[in-house]
């Protein structure tokens, strides 16, 4: 029995170096990835840097974190970076521009959102009627486009809403505590935070709508993703790993909510509440929903119709435009 224990020891670690000695066999591929400061949306793409995913994929990345999108858009579009990880307005934003990017991959799956309000808001008919006030980070940002996507599914006018700019998320509830706005979007785990302080009360929910929004993409410049997919296939087994381990890594709820800085009572369990909100598919779940996460695409897809950005017979296609669907087809 302690023979076969030993040599059953000695077999994985001769397996593990074979794998090791594997990787290191292959060439490895310089890339260069692009994405945004820490929340859920952000995950995958930090766990497969910190848990070494694209190294074991033979992949040498440089990743860098931008503080907002219009400085990522920038360095895709400039070549500063290969690979994009944002919100999908991104792409949209810089095709209205006649620029040569696309999306290739929906990240992150999420319906998260929530749409809170001040104690004397009603409903989203109360809200409206009154003229309420929503805090936004931008005009055209996707928490505004959301927030006003909410209230269309919900058969009222978003134009009767003033946005006000008010910074990032923490800013934007902190405004919502203080009665400076009377709507403000949340996304968990901070919504979780927020509601238990007990001064605000939820509205909406995206997953009332829309159940595979579409939070975040992977894009990249046209020409990258047609001429470089060796290094496409890599970047994405090497999520596909972060995805696994996210799910099934007992140290991933502790990660988690030390990369978003959760300091609620309990931020391990905030944190496994997030991601039950929350889906990273892996390429072969992506190929099997593909029809279903591009839905996911629509509603943004369709606010960029509708505010004349771009030009399409509908939704669904426009964002058969903005896609390149080879590697999830």
């Amino acid at each position: 029995m302690k023979k076969n224990k030993i040599l059953a020891v000695a077999l994985a670690g001769l397996m593990l170096a074979f794998g090791m000695v594997e990787a290191q066999a292959q060439d490895m591929i310089k890339l260069r990835f692009g994405k945004l400061s820490p929340s859920l949306g952000m995950l995958r793409g930090t766990v497969a840097e910190q848990q070494g995913f694209f190294k074991k994929h033979g992949l040498d990345v440089e990743v860098t974190e931008f503080r907002g999108s219009p400085e990522l858009n920038t360095a895709a579009v400039s070549g500063e970076i290969d690979i994009a990880h944002t919100g999908l307005s991104s792409v949209l934003v810089l095709r209205q521009r006649n620029l040569p990017v696309k999306a290739f991959y929906v990240e992150t799956g999420a319906a998260f959102y929530h749409l809170l309000a001040s104690p004397e808001i009603a409903s989203l008919q109360d809200a409206v009627n009154k003229g309420a006030s929503a805090a936004v980070s931008g005009i055209g940002s996707l928490d505004y486009v959301v927030t006003r996507y909410l209230f269309k599914r919900a058969n009222l006018d978003p134009n009767k809403i003033k946005y006000v700019q008010a910074g990032n998320p923490g800013q934007r509830t902190a405004a919502l505590e203080a009665g400076r706005v009377q709507l403000a979007l949340s996304a968990v785990p901070e919504t979780y935070e927020v509601m238990r302080r007990g001064k605000v009360k939820e509205l909406a929910k995206m997953a009332d709508y829309s159940k595979d929004f579409a939070l975040e993409v992977l894009w990249a410049k046209e020409d990258y993703i047609a001429k470089n997919q060796e290094a496409m296939k890599r970047f994405l087994a090497a999520m596909d790993d972060a995805s696994l381990w996210i799910r099934s890594s007992p140290e991933a709820n502790a990660m988690i909510a030390k990369y978003l800085s959760l300091n609620s009572a309990s931020p391990s369990e905030d944190a496994k509440a997030s991601l039950g909100e929350a889906t990273f598919p892996t390429v072969a779940e992506h190929k099997a929903r593909l029809k279903e996460l591009l839905a996911g695409c629509e509603p943004l897809a369709a606010d960029a119709l509708e505010n004349g950005q771009l030009k399409a017979d509908s939704p669904a296609a426009l964002v058969q435009q903005i896609f390149d669907l080879r590697y999830v087809q």
